[in-house]
């Protein structure tokens, strides 16, 4: 069974260490769902029932998304941000490009601190010359948590998310990376390589890592 709920990201990284990231949310298992809810609505509900509805809930993804391309427009170092809404596949999310690794770390830590005032910044990514190491992942399991809590209008629990673990446990976290020099070596054994080296895809059940345990992969070129 599919999740919902899936995340999807793209790095693509020159070998000065520029380059290009993406990061959406895929809804699209969710769309006929709430086309379904949308056709049983009954046109004597109220105005305030209507707007918590399917479109309200495509306008907040898109209203977040705006918000996040302000804020990253303001990052030194990153360029060219592009809001991606698009509510006929059901996908939210955001392009940009950084001038080195360094500019990318911040405008991930900016977004993260966003969301949560408490967040701790930390390093996503190194580069050098010979290598590039993902440190953690942009949204992982216990930032999924603090996401979930803040929603909700009670604090959630230790078995709250558990039980909400067992429901979305098959959501992924998708990352492609691709670069200019082929991929000699690869940390991380789930990492799934294109012919000429140059494309690398990992996929991770987030909700079933255990904390800390996802994220780390080192490319040697």
């Amino acid at each position: 069974m599919s999740s919902c709920f899936n995340f999807k990201e793209r790095i693509f990284l020159k070998k000065d260490g520029s380059g290009t990231y993406t990061f959406t949310i895929d809804m699209s298992a969710l769309k006929p769902m709430m086309e379904a809810f949308e056709n049983m609505a009954d046109s004597t509900n109220t105005d305030e029932e209507k707007k918590e509805g399917p479109k309200d809930m495509t306008k907040k993804f898109d209203d977040d998304m705006q918000k996040d391309k302000e804020l990253l427009e303001s990052v030194d170092g990153i360029t060219n941000v592009e809001a991606i809404s698009d509510e006929e596949t059901f996908n939210f999310g955001l392009k940009f490009d950084f001038e080195d690794v360094k500019a990318l770390n911040n405008a991930l830590n900016a977004m993260n601190k966003k969301e949560n005032e408490n967040y701790q910044e930390k390093e996503f990514f190194k580069h050098s010359k010979k290598s590039f190491e993902r440190v953690s992942l942009f949204l992982d399991k216990s930032e999924l948590k603090e996401e979930m809590s803040e929603e909700s209008d009670e604090e959630m629990t230790d078995q709250d998310f558990e039980q909400m673990s067992q429901m979305f446990g098959d959501m992924t976290y998708t990352t492609e990376y691709v670069f200019e020099q082929p991929v000699k070596n690869i940390s991380n054994q789930k990492a799934m390589m294109s012919p000429d080296g140059k494309k690398v895809t990992i996929e991770t059940k987030i909700l079933k890592e255990e904390e800390g345990e996802s994220g780390s992969t080192k490319f040697s070129f």
